[in-house]
């Protein structure tokens, strides 16, 4: 990130050792935010988990808002390597198969994650900057998906970028709302990951796919 204010900037290590102890921190950070959320990420808490002491943080980072964005992106990055990893895989030829595909992708990633998701969504909701990060890598997502859809452009209701976003934008709120606030989807019954993504599925094919010929 450029040109981020003196209070949010991080100062790699630049030695072995110094970068082993960085590397124990982001890991207890990351874990903590997954096991407590943001009000059990505190600087006594990681450095208790990563065994360090707290000049080993500041001689990185200049307040828990920085290391909260530093333990963001370390999190973030596992999530990235994993969506390329799925997308790698994603299979089918017919524009059907590569929609479901293509929501399957996001929604097995995001799920796998979810325990980190979980408290930055929340967290996003109150905070601009991470707000603007989680914003960036939805984008990313979002011009993929994109991208995908349009390749099969003559299979399509109107193919055009603006419906695939909106496509995108419907699929990925109800995906983050399963993981932020699942109550919000209990109508009393028992709705299955499984079932989830085969609806968003359903929902995806139907909304940007012509139907076919009978």
């Amino acid at each position: 990130m450029k040109d981020l204010p003196a209070d949010f900037e991080i100062h790699p290590p630049q030695q072995e050792r110094t970068q082993a102890s960085w590397e124990r921190i982001l890991e207890a950070g990351l874990r903590l935010l997954e096991e407590e959320g943001y009000d059990g990420f505190t600087i006594a808490a990681i450095c208790a988990r990563a065994n360090v002491s707290p000049t080993a943080i500041y001689a990185r980072v200049r307040t828990k808002k920085a290391l909260f964005l530093a333990v963001f992106e370390h999190g973030f990055g596992a999530v990235r390597q994993e969506t390329e990893a799925t997308r790698a895989r994603l299979k089918g030829s017919s524009p059907d198969a590569v929609i479901r595909g293509a929501v399957a992708a996001i929604a097995l990633t995001t799920f796998a994650h979810q325990r980190f998701h979980r408290p930055v969504i929340l967290r996003a909701e109150i905070d601009d900057e991470i707000a603007l990060r989680t914003r960036q890598a939805r984008t990313e997502t979002a011009t993929w998906f994109r991208d995908i859809v349009l390749r099969h452009s003559g299979a399509q209701k109107q193919p055009n970028p603006e419906r695939i976003d909106r496509c995108f934008r419907v699929i990925f709120a109800a995906l983050m709302a399963r993981v932020a606030t699942p109550s919000a989807l209990d109508v009393g019954l028992v709705y299955s990951d499984e079932s989830f993504i085969a609806d968003l599925q359903d929902t995806a094919v139907n909304w940007l796919l012509l139907a076919p010929a009978s």
